[in-house]
């Protein structure tokens, strides 16, 4: 969530369902890690924690997911923003 979130969860519902809000984020073991100043799965590794216990080779596929998921979203999600709106 922003910095300043709408003021009940309930208008944060309905923004994050209608896709107003873009999420800069991704939840890297269960942490919200801000990808606003990150340029590699390394840098997930390094700014978010990972659980004892997972190797750090692990870390770094699952970083490499989750960014990869992000991506392929924010495409997808652009390529829908170029659409027509069509209103019933």
């Amino acid at each position: 969530m922003p910095e300043d979130p709408l003021p009940c969860p309930e208008l944060w519902d309905a923004a994050l369902m209608a896709e107003a809000y873009h999420p800069c984020t991704v939840d890297y073991f269960g942490e919200k890690v801000s990808l606003d100043n990150v340029r590699s799965p390394e840098d997930v590794v390094k700014i978010g924690k990972r659980p004892d216990g997972i190797p750090e080779d692990v870390a770094l596929v699952y970083a490499d997911r989750v960014v990869g998921e992000f991506i392929d979203w924010r495409k997808a999600r652009l390529e829908m923003d170029k659409q027509p709106v069509r209103l019933r």
